[in-house]
């Protein structure tokens, strides 16, 4: 419902005509008239709040079409619904990931976070750190602007003189490994490796992250 079918409504709840609503409003027939027709809106924040008063309503109730609002109720459900598949994909991964690690005596942190960047799991031996990025894409994802903000990202970590650097992304697509060797340089001084992590079987397409992850273990 829009705000001149609202006002309208709560005119005739009221029992008045357009002329007595004009006039206690005081402002002219014509322009309260363009209102129910939906021709016009008020201009400015006091009249909409003198309007609001006059019929007992909140100003967002008359400023926000019906339309509007079911529009903003479902996109805020369609990011609740991307949060969680995305928390999904990530429980499902570290699921995979974090008990591999510690067996071999990692220490495991999850959210770890260096300078403004937070990362979603980072593991460390004496000779050796890894960070890990875990991303669900949607179908049909754009994934250079990915991988450029992850060079971004990886280029800003502190260098450990102590220990060797890694970054590994966890994705929910095979292609990010090959695109990333168009689009990044190949011989990074912290290393970023891509592995894809199929979540409907709950398994990673991608054995070779184990098997890097043991041979770093030693």
């Amino acid at each position: 419902m829009k705000f001149g079918e609202k006002i309208r409504l709560l005119r005739e709840e009221k029992g008045l005509s357009q002329k007595e609503v004009s006039e206690k409003l005081n402002i002219s027939l014509r322009t309260y008239a363009s209102y129910e027709l939906n021709q016009r809106r008020p201009r400015t924040q006091s009249r909409w709040e003198e309007i609001a008063t006059f019929f007992g309503k909140d100003v967002d109730y008359l400023q926000i079409d019906d339309i509007d609002k079911k529009a903003a109720i479902l996109e805020s459900y369609r990011r609740d619904e991307t949060r969680l598949l995305y928390s999904r994909f990530e429980a499902d991964a570290t699921g995979k990931i974090i008990p591999f690690l510690q067996q071999l005596g990692w220490t495991v942190e999850r959210a770890y976070s260096i300078g403004h960047y937070r990362y979603d799991l980072a593991a460390h031996l004496p000779s050796v750190r890894i960070f890990f990025e875990f991303k669900l894409f949607p179908p049909h994802t754009p994934l250079t602007r990915y991988l450029y903000n992850i060079y971004g990202i990886v280029s800003t970590i502190p260098k450990d003189a102590e220990r060797e650097t890694y970054f590994f992304v966890i994705s929910s697509t095979n292609d990010l490994k090959s695109e990333s060797k168009l689009r990044l340089p190949q011989n990074l001084e912290i290393p970023i490796k891509f592995f894809s992590f199929n979540q409907s079987r709950k398994e990673f397409d991608t054995p070779e992250l184990f098997k890097l992850i043991s041979s770093l273990s030693q």
